[in-house]
Formats: C-alpha cells, sequence, structure tokens
C-alpha cells in the first residue's frame, strides 16, 4: 500500500497572509514589506514547513521568499 509509509509522518503547512503591498505608502514603516521581509524569512527557516499558502502574495514577495529559502 502506498500510503502506508507515510501514515506516521508529520506533514507541516503554513498560511500566511502577505499583506497586499500595494498600499505600501499607508503603512506604518515597520510594516512595510522591506521591513517585514528578513522576519518573515526567518519564521519560514525556523518553521520548516513543507507547504507554505499565502494570500495576497505579490510576484516580487515571492521572488524574495525563494531566493532566500529555495524552492525545493
Amino acid at each position: 500500500d502506498a500510503v502506508t509509509p507515510f501514515f506516521n509522518q508529520r506533514l507541516r503547512i503554513l498560511s500566511f497572509n502577505m499583506l497586499l503591498n500595494w498600499s505600501e505608502n499607508h503603512l506604518a514603516h515597520i510594516n512595510r514589506w522591506e521591513k517585514r521581509k528578513s522576519r518573515l524569512i526567518e519564521y519560514l527557516e525556523w518553521a520548516r514547513a513543507d507547504i507554505i499558502g499565502s494570500q495576497e502574495l505579490q510576484a516580487n514577495q515571492l521572488d524574495d521568499v525563494i531566493s532566500a529559502i529555495g524552492n525545493d
């Protein structure tokens, strides 16, 4: 049975609302992508998720995350 080897394994799934960055100039400086990016990447590296979901993800944010943690 192909499912049996995976039965006792753990699957870590994360989901984040990335905060639509078109309104960056209306955000407090600390909440802008350039400030949030390093905290998010640090958390993603720590969490070691198998699957990462997101809402409001922009292409530049995806590029930043993939370049930092990879696309494996």
